[in-house]
């Protein structure tokens, strides 16, 4: 059947066309590669799985407190018992008596004649002597420890994250501390956390400021078995370290009890849920959503040597 329509007194007869032939399907358009934040959430999310496969069987966790020229590590069991420890001091009269010193603990100082070479010497030869100092002895704790010597099964252990402040030489500490996550890492096995600096003390509800004389007070009411007042009111700053990586290593503890469901949020002290729940501008997940901080492995995708793009004259490698 025609139709027709009258335009400017013309009759215009239009022919039909029938139906129309479909349409060539389009090619498949190729895939997007994945955008770098993509690349990195999924390499993230590998290593979280991978990590969490055997927090199971975890039976220590480790705390860490880093300061310029001395440092402590203290290990504990479940039941947040002292296993054994490591503390640098600056000053020979960080040696207490023997009868003094902590069960497990092996104790050791700069030795005497770095103070005379910081009044000899310019600010950074003396910060490049301390430095080594101060590695060495990582390297002697690590060796020392039998959670790093001889492994047991994986470990969780805690640190704080760099503190930006010039009183505190905020370049050297931030060097200890970057050795110190780097031997921890090292371990196998080791699944690490940092806390902003202040937030360990949240456990026993102190503000970020509070003295080293309180917390220590605070901490042999909150666990007896950690009663060092009386080395911390030798006003030796270092035996200070020792209660601060002792609180870490409870802060750990806690937060491997929520995640395998052995302690409840709702019931844990008021103090306890500001820290698993605290949240900050650099961190913005809770405590428990947050993944650990893990070594590479040594193969796959994820390996260094694998990961690195190398650029040379020529071309690329």
């Amino acid at each position: 059947m025609q139709k027709s329509r009258v335009l400017s007194g013309r009759v215009l007869v239009a022919k039909s066309k029938g139906p129309r032939p479909p349409k060539p399907p389009k090619p498949p358009k190729p895939p997007k590669p994945p955008t770098k934040k993509a690349v990195a959430e999924e390499r993230c999310r590998e290593l979280d799985a991978r990590g969490r496969g055997d927090l199971a069987s975890v039976q220590e966790f480790v705390g860490v407190d880093c300061s310029p020229n001395h440092f402590s590590i203290v290990s504990t069991d479940r039941e947040g018992h002292v296993l054994e420890g490591f503390l640098l001091g600056a000053e020979p009269n960080v040696l207490p008596a023997v009868k003094d010193v902590p069960l497990g603990f092996v104790v050791a100082c700069l030795p005497e004649w770095y103070p005379q070479v910081r009044k000899q010497v310019s600010d950074d030869a003396a910060s490049a002597a301390r430095m080594d100092l101060v590695v060495c002895a990582i390297a002697y704790s690590m060796q020392q420890m039998k959670c790093f010597s001889a492994p047991r099964g994986p470990v969780c252990a805690a640190m704080e994250d760099f503190a930006y402040a010039v009183h505190t030489g905020a370049y050297d500490i931030g060097g200890i501390a970057y050795l110190m996550r780097y031997w921890l890492l090292a371990r196998s096995g080791l699944h690490l956390r940092l806390h902003d600096p202040g937030s360990l003390k949240l456990l026993v509800g102190s503000g970020r400021e509070g003295s080293k004389i309180k917390i220590a007070e605070s901490v042999a009411q909150q666990w007896p078995n950690a009663d060092w007042r009386h080395l911390v009111q030798r006003e030796d700053a270092a035996w200070s370290d020792v209660v601060d990586a002792y609180l870490a290593a409870q802060a750990v503890r806690l937060e491997w009890r929520v995640r395998q469901g052995l302690s409840i949020v709702a019931d844990l002290r008021p103090n306890e849920r500001r820290l698993i729940n605290r949240v900050t501008k650099s961190r913005s997940v809770n405590l428990v959503d947050r993944p650990w901080v893990l070594r590479l492995p040594n193969d796959g995708p994820l390996a260094p040597c694998n990961a690195l793009t190398v650029l040379r004259t020529g071309g690329e490698v």
